[in-house]
């Protein structure tokens, strides 16, 4: 996976974003620190629509080409451009429980926070009119109703449906969360939290 970088933006992680960089780095293999969904295909599948979808899908959404790392403060850094982990992996010799195993190793296999992408597209094909396309996407980039909206979109970039235009960006929405945290309103709710 290459990432393109052209023009990038700092912004800070979000208090929910910082527990799972946290989590990501005491345990990266795994599934607490991921959302995925396996969907089976019996048609056939347009790979270079599918790629074009997930590449879409990241140049929509700007957390999707973040950059997560420690510079004694926890930050992401967005990138213009960044380009899709795609794989299309041949599983024609495999039985049920070989694909099993290697969908979810692929589920399993560690984000690299400081290099990107936060989205994985894999597409393991049995036959021409047999695939599984795997979604994966970390969840410092996504929570499970979000994750939801992406498969949603996704699903409608691949058939060529259009899509409303996003209005905000996550960036914004945490950097409104911080704002209301450090205003004289948060402090106000902080003290009221931490006496009860």
């Amino acid at each position: 996976m290459t990432q393109l970088v052209n023009q990038k933006t700092l912004f800070p992680l979000s208090l929910v974003q910082q527990a799972i960089w946290f989590i990501h780095h005491l345990q990266p293999q795994g599934l607490t620190d991921k959302n995925f969904w396996a969907v089976a295909i019996k048609s056939a599948v347009d790979v270079e629509a599918l790629k074009k979808a997930g590449q879409s899908l990241i140049h929509r959404h700007s957390i999707l080409r973040s950059t997560c790392r420690d510079q004694g403060q926890l930050i992401q850094e967005t990138s213009e451009t960044a380009e899709l982990d795609f794989q299309a992996i041949d599983a024609s010799h495999w039985n049920g429980e070989d694909l099993s195993e290697k969908i979810l190793q692929e589920a399993e296999r560690p984000f690299n926070l400081a290099q990107g992408s936060l989205l994985r597209v894999s597409l393991f094909s049995r036959h021409a009119t047999d695939h599984i396309l795997l979604l994966t996407a970390h969840q410092i980039a996504s929570d499970w109703e979000s994750s939801l909206i992406l498969a949603d979109e996704f699903f409608s970039l691949y058939s060529n449906s259009p899509l409303p235009p996003v209005n905000q960006s996550y960036q914004d929405w945490v950097q409104q969360e911080l704002d209301r945290l450090n205003s004289p309103e948060g402090k106000t709710l902080e003290t009221y939290w931490k006496n009860r």
